[in-house]
């Protein structure tokens, strides 16, 4: 066996083993449910207790929200990128290809 147990009979080595298994084992179970309640979306009370917004408040989000608007109608709009269009042929190109060849 292992040198950790050098001097220990067989079965108290095997028992010493079932136990570190077992205990490996209820750690591996405990740890499961970590995962799946990573996915849970918390919402529990967030922004219940969000004061009403003052009427400057509310006048100040509106301005900002047209400044966001006006910003984003200013970016100009790219065309689809086509990373294979240098290589592909023409679209003529092919049709007269497929006709000559047997």
């Amino acid at each position: 066996m292992g040198s950790r147990l050098q001097g220990v009979s067989r079965p108290e080595a095997l028992s010493r083993r079932r136990v570190a298994l077992a205990v490996a084992a209820a750690m591996m179970l405990a740890l499961l449910p970590v995962g799946a309640a990573a996915q849970i979306p918390m919402t529990m009370g967030l922004g219940r207790n969000k004061p009403a917004l003052t009427p400057e408040q509310l006048e100040k989000q509106k301005e900002l929200e047209k400044a966001y608007k006006a910003a984003k109608e200013k970016i100009p709009e790219k065309n689809p990128a086509d990373p294979w269009g240098g290589i592909r042929p023409a679209s003529g190109a092919t049709a007269s290809a497929k006709k000559g060849k047997p």
